[in-house]
């Protein structure tokens, strides 16, 4: 999935430490819009990536963090 890649990339650009679960936190100044604004997606539909992600538990998200999973490498 190219928005999973995009964010697991920004993420360890400038995250490079993964947690004891292997996840990944994108700093909290990216805000959502920013994401889909880099990614090059509307904010729907990063919104609907992100919940399709969390369904597969591969990314872990609310208002103020979000987690990516380390096999989300592109």
């Amino acid at each position: 999935m190219r928005v999973a890649a995009f964010i697991h990339t920004l993420a360890t650009r400038y995250n490079p430490k993964a947690d004891d679960q292997g996840m990944i936190e994108l700093p909290r100044y990216f805000s959502r819009k920013m994401i889909a604004n880099y990614a090059g997606v509307s904010l729907s539909t990063l919104t609907a990536h992100l919940q399709q992600l969390m369904e597969e538990g591969r990314v872990i998200f609310n208002a103020r963090v979000l987690l990516i999973g380390e096999e989300n490498e592109a």
